[in-house]
Protein backbone atom coordinates (compact mmCIF):
# COMPACT_ATOMS: atom_id res chain seq x y z
CA UNK A 1 0.00 0.00 0.00
CA UNK A 2 0.72 3.53 0.21
CA UNK A 3 2.59 5.66 2.75
CA UNK A 4 4.98 8.05 4.09
CA UNK A 5 8.19 7.36 5.64
CA UNK A 6 10.22 9.73 7.53
CA UNK A 7 13.59 9.81 9.04
CA UNK A 8 14.56 11.79 12.09
CA UNK A 9 17.06 12.23 14.47
CA UNK A 10 16.85 12.45 17.71
CA UNK A 11 19.51 13.09 20.14
CA UNK A 12 18.20 13.00 24.15
CA UNK A 13 17.99 10.05 26.71
CA UNK A 14 14.99 8.59 25.03
CA UNK A 15 16.29 8.69 21.53
CA UNK A 16 19.60 8.01 21.60
CA UNK A 17 22.32 9.66 19.33
CA UNK A 18 20.69 8.10 16.30
CA UNK A 19 18.50 8.65 13.11
CA UNK A 20 14.96 6.58 12.89
CA UNK A 21 12.96 5.87 10.35
CA UNK A 22 9.12 5.37 10.73
CA UNK A 23 6.42 4.18 7.72
CA UNK A 24 3.02 5.84 8.20
CA UNK A 25 -0.35 5.16 6.65
CA UNK A 26 -3.61 6.44 7.02
CA UNK A 27 -4.48 3.22 9.46
CA UNK A 28 -0.91 3.17 11.03
CA UNK A 29 2.42 3.45 11.70
CA UNK A 30 5.42 1.38 11.82
CA UNK A 31 8.87 2.19 12.99
CA UNK A 32 11.85 0.73 11.10
CA UNK A 33 13.99 0.56 13.89
CA UNK A 34 17.78 2.57 14.23
CA UNK A 35 19.19 3.27 10.78
CA UNK A 36 22.23 5.14 11.94
CA UNK A 37 23.81 6.07 15.36
CA UNK A 38 26.79 8.73 15.73
CA UNK A 39 28.23 11.43 18.30
CA UNK A 40 25.43 13.73 16.99
CA UNK A 41 23.61 13.01 13.45
CA UNK A 42 21.99 15.29 11.96
CA UNK A 43 20.15 16.66 8.38
CA UNK A 44 18.56 13.29 7.42
CA UNK A 45 17.51 12.35 3.97
CA UNK A 46 15.26 9.91 2.91
CA UNK A 47 14.44 8.56 -0.85
CA UNK A 48 12.92 5.36 -1.91
CA UNK A 49 14.46 2.58 -4.50
CA UNK A 50 12.17 -0.09 -5.05
CA UNK A 51 9.63 0.72 -2.03
CA UNK A 52 12.30 0.49 0.36
CA UNK A 53 14.00 3.49 1.96
CA UNK A 54 17.41 4.66 1.83
CA UNK A 55 19.11 6.84 4.66
CA UNK A 56 21.90 9.81 4.39
CA UNK A 57 22.70 11.09 7.85
CA UNK A 58 25.29 13.68 8.82
CA UNK A 59 27.66 13.09 12.15
CA UNK A 60 27.81 16.55 13.07
CA UNK A 61 30.42 15.51 16.02
CA UNK A 62 31.50 12.57 13.94
CA UNK A 63 33.68 14.58 11.59
CA UNK A 64 30.45 15.13 9.85
CA UNK A 65 30.84 11.75 8.06
CA UNK A 66 28.16 10.83 6.02
CA UNK A 67 25.83 7.82 6.52
CA UNK A 68 24.29 5.63 4.37
CA UNK A 69 22.50 2.93 4.53
CA UNK A 70 19.11 0.69 2.63
CA UNK A 71 16.32 -1.20 4.56
CA UNK A 72 15.66 -4.47 4.01
CA UNK A 73 11.71 -5.37 4.39
CA UNK A 74 12.86 -9.11 3.83
CA UNK A 75 15.37 -9.21 6.80
CA UNK A 76 13.93 -5.84 8.60
CA UNK A 77 17.16 -4.63 9.28
CA UNK A 78 19.12 -1.50 7.40
CA UNK A 79 22.64 -2.34 5.55
CA UNK A 80 25.54 0.42 4.99
CA UNK A 81 26.15 1.06 1.22
CA UNK A 82 28.33 3.34 -0.31
CA UNK A 83 32.23 4.39 1.05
CA UNK A 84 32.91 7.20 3.44
CA UNK A 85 32.44 10.78 2.42
CA UNK A 86 31.87 13.86 4.45
CA UNK A 87 30.03 17.43 4.30
CA UNK A 88 29.17 20.59 5.92
CA UNK A 89 25.96 20.54 4.05
CA UNK A 90 24.23 17.90 2.58
CA UNK A 91 21.02 17.23 -0.25
CA UNK A 92 20.58 13.48 -1.58
CA UNK A 93 17.60 12.23 -3.56
CA UNK A 94 16.99 8.57 -5.21
CA UNK A 95 16.43 9.05 -9.27
CA UNK A 96 15.86 6.00 -11.11
CA UNK A 97 18.17 3.15 -9.49
CA UNK A 98 20.77 5.99 -8.61
CA UNK A 99 21.12 7.67 -5.26
CA UNK A 100 21.96 11.24 -6.47
CA UNK A 101 24.07 12.98 -3.21
CA UNK A 102 24.96 16.99 -3.33
CA UNK A 103 27.13 17.90 -0.84
CA UNK A 104 28.78 21.45 0.35
CA UNK A 105 32.53 21.66 1.65
CA UNK A 106 34.30 18.02 2.78
CA UNK A 107 33.66 18.72 6.59
CA UNK A 108 35.79 21.02 7.64
CA UNK A 109 33.62 24.28 7.70
CA UNK A 110 34.97 25.85 4.33
CA UNK A 111 32.80 24.98 2.04
CA UNK A 112 35.35 23.66 -0.44
CA UNK A 113 34.90 20.20 -2.46
CA UNK A 114 31.47 20.80 -3.30
CA UNK A 115 30.40 18.13 -5.60
CA UNK A 116 27.71 16.28 -6.64
CA UNK A 117 27.80 12.50 -6.00
CA UNK A 118 26.10 9.27 -7.41
CA UNK A 119 25.77 6.04 -6.34
CA UNK A 120 24.58 3.02 -7.94
CA UNK A 121 21.67 1.19 -6.00
CA UNK A 122 21.99 -2.02 -7.85
CA UNK A 123 25.25 -2.78 -7.00
CA UNK A 124 25.73 -3.56 -2.91
CA UNK A 125 29.21 -2.94 -3.42
CA UNK A 126 28.92 0.30 -5.11
CA UNK A 127 31.15 3.46 -4.22
CA UNK A 128 30.49 6.95 -5.02
CA UNK A 129 31.27 8.47 -7.87
CA UNK A 130 31.65 12.57 -8.63
CA UNK A 131 29.13 13.99 -11.02
CA UNK A 132 30.57 16.43 -13.26
CA UNK A 133 34.30 17.52 -13.73
CA UNK A 134 33.87 21.03 -11.59
CA UNK A 135 32.39 22.08 -8.22
CA UNK A 136 29.09 23.58 -8.62
CA UNK A 137 30.07 26.47 -5.76
CA UNK A 138 33.46 27.15 -3.90
CA UNK A 139 32.02 28.80 -1.06
CA UNK A 140 29.43 27.48 1.34
CA UNK A 141 26.17 26.87 0.23
CA UNK A 142 23.17 26.74 2.20
CA UNK A 143 19.91 25.89 1.57
CA UNK A 144 20.40 23.39 -1.72
CA UNK A 145 17.98 21.11 -3.43
CA UNK A 146 18.16 18.79 -6.36
CA UNK A 147 15.41 18.00 -8.95
CA UNK A 148 15.33 16.13 -11.94
CA UNK A 149 13.72 15.58 -15.75
CA UNK A 150 13.59 12.30 -16.65
CA UNK A 151 17.52 11.67 -16.52
CA UNK A 152 18.49 15.19 -16.51
CA UNK A 153 19.47 16.63 -12.79
CA UNK A 154 19.10 20.09 -11.74
CA UNK A 155 20.54 21.83 -8.52
CA UNK A 156 19.92 24.89 -6.58
CA UNK A 157 21.81 26.65 -3.67
CA UNK A 158 22.49 29.97 -2.35
CA UNK A 159 25.35 31.10 -2.25
CA UNK A 160 26.45 31.47 1.67
CA UNK A 161 28.95 34.41 1.63
CA UNK A 162 26.50 36.61 2.88
CA UNK A 163 28.02 39.82 0.26
CA UNK A 164 26.74 37.62 -2.52
CA UNK A 165 24.02 35.23 -1.54
CA UNK A 166 23.02 34.98 -5.31
CA UNK A 167 20.79 31.84 -5.62
CA UNK A 168 21.03 30.07 -9.28
CA UNK A 169 20.12 26.85 -10.61
CA UNK A 170 22.37 24.80 -12.73
CA UNK A 171 22.71 21.65 -14.91
CA UNK A 172 25.38 19.55 -16.44
CA UNK A 173 26.23 20.90 -20.17
CA UNK A 174 29.29 19.01 -21.56
CA UNK A 175 29.71 17.56 -18.07
CA UNK A 176 29.86 20.80 -15.84
CA UNK A 177 27.92 22.46 -13.67
CA UNK A 178 26.67 25.55 -15.67
CA UNK A 179 23.97 28.66 -15.17
CA UNK A 180 20.45 27.93 -16.04
CA UNK A 181 20.07 31.76 -17.20
CA UNK A 182 20.55 34.30 -14.45
CA UNK A 183 20.54 34.35 -10.90
CA UNK A 184 17.21 33.70 -9.54
CA UNK A 185 17.47 36.34 -6.43
CA UNK A 186 19.89 37.59 -3.65
CA UNK A 187 17.65 38.13 -1.30
CA UNK A 188 18.01 35.99 2.09
CA UNK A 189 16.52 32.39 1.40
CA UNK A 190 15.03 30.05 4.46
CA UNK A 191 14.41 26.76 2.17
CA UNK A 192 13.51 26.40 -1.51
CA UNK A 193 12.40 23.20 -3.43
CA UNK A 194 12.53 22.96 -7.65
CA UNK A 195 10.73 21.03 -10.35
CA UNK A 196 10.65 20.95 -13.98
CA UNK A 197 7.18 21.16 -15.89
CA UNK A 198 6.80 21.43 -19.54
CA UNK A 199 10.16 22.60 -20.08
CA UNK A 200 10.01 25.23 -17.65
CA UNK A 201 11.77 25.44 -14.61
CA UNK A 202 9.62 26.06 -11.22
CA UNK A 203 11.70 27.22 -7.71
CA UNK A 204 9.74 28.08 -4.67
CA UNK A 205 11.58 29.37 -1.76
CA UNK A 206 10.95 31.47 1.19
CA UNK A 207 11.81 35.11 1.37
CA UNK A 208 13.75 35.10 5.10
CA UNK A 209 13.70 39.07 5.22
CA UNK A 210 9.58 39.12 4.38
CA UNK A 211 8.93 35.74 5.87
CA UNK A 212 6.76 34.85 2.94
Amino acid sequence: GTGIYMAYTGNSAEYGNATHCEYYTSQSDKSLGVVHTGAYPCNPSVGLYNGAPVVVTRDAFGGNQLLTSIYSKETASWTDIGDTLCADYHEAKVNGDTLYLMKNGDGNGDGTDSYVYTLSLTNSNATWTKLGTNAFIDNSAVPMNMFFDGGSIYITYQNGDTNLRDVYVKTLVNNKWRAVGTKVTRDGILNMVGNVHNNTIYLVYGNSASGI
